[in-house]
């Protein structure tokens, strides 16, 4: 049996620009303490694209359509989430109750109302 990693399991949700554009570069670039585990889109063109992405950089996150199978499935300790305004916090709010760290991409909400 192997060790337990050291490095946090990260999920990102949403895998357009911000996230393939910035995220990516950034998750890579921490390798060391970071370990991509799961992308979740509802595109799978645009999930097929971001998972190649991050193959040609060293990681191979495993693609799901849905936020609840991937927490379920892959109990990561920080998802990044980089969807539209209206979805965040929906999606912060599972992914926290799942028990991960979060980091939404701004703003958390369109309106204080």
């Amino acid at each position: 049996m192997s060790p337990p990693s050291s490095r946090a399991r990260v999920a990102v949700v949403g895998t357009g620009g911000i996230v393939t554009g910035s995220h990516l570069k950034s998750l890579q670039a921490h390798a060391d303490r970071v370990e991509l585990v799961a992308a979740v889109d509802i595109d799978q063109a645009r999930l097929d694209t971001f998972r190649k992405a991050a193959g040609a950089v060293g990681m191979a996150p495993r693609g799901f359509a849905d936020l609840g199978a991937m927490l379920a499935a892959e109990r990561p300790d920080l998802v990044l989430i980089g969807t539209p305004p209206s979805l965040h916090r929906e999606q912060t709010v599972a992914a926290l109750g799942a028990g991960a760290w979060v980091l939404c991409e701004k703003p958390l909400t369109l309106s204080l109302a």
